[in-house]
């Protein structure tokens, strides 16, 4: 006599035959030809390759347009020369200075390069170019010392005094020795009290005494012959 199966044997039965008649897969399955070129399934995919190509493209249109340009750093972005460059049309004062020196420090190697004809034309004609060209010789140092230094050569006058000290105070704060010995190498003795001077006041922000020291070997070594501001400023308060 045979024994009636369990109730719940009966009805796991009548379900996957259920499932079976209504063609649905209880496991995995082959994915069919169209999906085996795209690499899935096809449940979905032509939806999904759809978005996936619109949102390409209009990757490429935003690019070409220049909308969709990422800020990263070190990559050339012309959106930051043109906030650099309209930061030279505001109206003459602090807040102008502010912010052209925050744009320059925002530039990238190859966007300084690229800015400097521009750069040095208003190095002439900018009435507040002593006031951010600092900036821009500073961060030019930061990234390329060597070629900041040769085109520092270019210049003549104030600008290149400014530009070199700039650069001079910049190498200072990591290598003040090997600064100060680039200041002493200098042939004029007018740019080496400049560049010194410059120097001496980087590290007298955070070692009085040892600027001093400094200054005073510098005189007696005929370094430099003491004149400029720098004891004035820095050691007589």
């Amino acid at each position: 006599m045979v024994k009636p199966l369990p109730i719940i044997l009966l009805v796991a039965g009548l379900a996957v035959g259920f499932l079976i008649g209504k063609g649905i897969s209880t496991g995995p399955s082959e994915p069919s030809s169209t999906a085996r070129e795209h690499g899935g399934s096809d449940h979905g995919s032509s939806t999904i390759l759809r978005a996936s190509d619109a949102m390409e493209n209009k990757a490429k249109e935003d690019a070409k347009d220049g909308q969709d340009e990422k800020l990263v750093p070190g990559a050339f972005s012309t959106k930051r020369l043109k906030t650099l460059l309209s930061a030279f049309e505001g109206k003459p004062g602090p807040r102008r200075t502010f912010e052209i020196q925050s744009a320059i420090y925002d530039l990238s190697l190859e966007e300084i390069v690229n800015v400097w004809p521009e750069i040095e034309e208003k190095l002439d004609s900018d009435s507040e170019a002593w006031n951010w060209s600092s900036a821009f010789f500073t961060r030019w140092a930061e990234l390329d010392r060597d070629g900041a230094m040769e085109t520092t050569e270019e210049l003549d006058g104030w600008r290149s005094f400014s530009a070199k000290a700039s650069i001079a105070m910049s190498w200072a704060e990591s290598d003040p020795n090997a600064a100060l010995g680039w200041a002493a190498d200098r042939e004029k003795l007018d740019e080496r009290n400049y560049i010194y001077n410059a120097i001496l006041e980087g590290i007298a922000r955070t070692d009085k005494e040892r600027a001093f020291n400094l200054a005073v070997a510098a005189i007696e070594e005929k370094t430099i012959d003491g004149s400029g501001w720098w004891g004035v400023k820095f050691f007589d308060e």
